[in-house]
């Protein structure tokens, strides 16, 4: 009996989001391999679905206790960590991830978005400006240059790098190098700016 057909099988109900039947799977799978980091992954991605943070981070952890160098494990305790507003945390963590795996683009657009948060604007824009030599075509990358150009009131480098996003990818993420992340995050992004301007990044750094 191996843990990898119930892996496996959890994923496939993760992908067409059957949390029920993913977490059963993955379940299922650590009853034949308590050490098989991937099923302790696709846990954490079932809560992270259902907005379960720290239960994410939980199992996220124990996954990466096992696959110490996986800089894809990190980065997801790092998405959890901001998600739940502990964002020097975060940003703790996806630097670990980035020294993991410097060439990781989703790490450190993840870390950029951090550093919005926090309201480090020109720290972010030096991380997407990396960002964007490793990816020049992604379009998100423009797409939160251009936000944050706009609440450091320089308009027109805003206009500019919003028109190359829009320009590079007129469905909005669809064809992105990081499709997925971008799916999920376009309309997070834009609120996270939009609070940024309007209050002092409150929320507490522990839930």
């Amino acid at each position: 009996m191996f843990a990898y057909p119930h892996t496996l099988l959890g994923h496939e109900f993760l992908a067409t989001d059957n949390l029920t039947k993913a977490l059963s799977c993955f379940r299922n799978a650590l009853k034949v391999d308590s050490r098989h980091y991937n099923s302790w992954y696709g846990i954490g991605m079932v809560y992270y679905k259902q907005e379960k943070y720290k239960l994410a981070e939980i199992h996220f952890s124990q996954a990466l206790k096992i696959n110490r160098n996986n800089a894809v494990l990190c980065c997801h305790i790092g998405i959890v960590q901001q998600a739940r507003r502990c964002y020097n945390q975060a940003l703790s963590t996806l630097g670990k991830a980035v020294e993991m795996d410097p060439n990781n683009s989703l790490c450190r657009f993840r870390r950029a978005s951090v550093l919005i948060c926090l309201k480090r604007y020109q720290e972010a824009l030096e991380e997407l400006t990396q960002l964007e030599r490793m990816v020049p075509k992604e379009s998100g990358i423009y797409f939160l240059k251009g936000q944050i150009y706009k609440k450091l009131g320089q308009a027109h480098l805003s206009l500019t790098n919003l028109s190359w996003a829009m320009e590079l990818d007129p469905r909005g993420g669809s064809n992105s190098q990081l499709k997925e992340l971008f799916e999920q995050q376009y309309g997070e992004q834009m609120q996270v700016l939009e609070d940024a301007s309007d209050e002092d990044a409150q929320g507490p750094e522990e839930n």
